[in-house]
């Protein structure tokens, strides 16, 4: 998702989210189909949710000019401060796919990143949600850590807050992904 339609639809409340999606039409492209053209009456507000969409130009003897491609990461790759990624493992507004999309555009550029997952969102959580505390809880450490005292430990860079029943991830040594904490650590 661009950042334009995530600021736009982050800054909804659920409830308004959900009206939106209720009067609104979703639409998939095939790749090179033109959504708008420029001249065209401004009818509908067109949010991308996933993929590109290139913005051009016709000249007047045809040709196109390329003004821009717009799609998930625009702006995120600009960013250059901690950043705290929290995402609701059920959300159907912001794909997990969309959110590691921007994790690692983030990590990538040397900026201290952390992504933590909890049962919830735009989404029905079918399970038990777990600790409804701790999404708070490491949000206060993170910007503690940041912002008052580097001592603070802000855990690994990846967590996941009960999901299917499993709370704790740890750096897996043989491989460097993530594994389950065993129970006697």
């Amino acid at each position: 998702m661009s950042e334009e339609g995530a600021t736009f639809l982050a800054a909804l409340s659920e409830d308004e989210v959900q009206a939106l999606r209720e009067r609104a039409t979703t639409r998939k492209f095939s790749r090179g189909t033109a959504v708008a053209h420029a001249g065209q009456a401004g009818d509908r507000v067109i949010v991308v949710l996933s993929g590109h969409v290139k913005l051009i130009r016709v000249t007047e003897d045809g040709r196109d000019v390329l003004l821009a491609i717009r799609g998930p990461g625009d702006l995120v790759k600009k960013i250059r401060i901690p950043t705290l990624f929290v995402q609701g493992t059920v959300d159907t507004l912001f794909t997990l796919q969309e959110a590691i999309t921007n994790y690692e555009i983030v990590k990538a550029n040397g900026v201290p990143t952390k992504m933590l997952w909890f049962c919830g969102g735009h989404g029905s959580c079918l399970t038990d949600a777990g600790d409804g505390g701790r999404i708070e809880t490491e949000t206060l450490a993170w910007l503690q850590h940041y912002l008052v005292d580097k001592t603070i430990n802000t855990g690994p860079g990846f967590d996941w807050s009960h999901l299917a029943g499993l709370t704790d991830w740890i750096e897996d040594p043989s491989n460097g992904g993530l594994m389950p904490r065993p129970a006697d650590v």
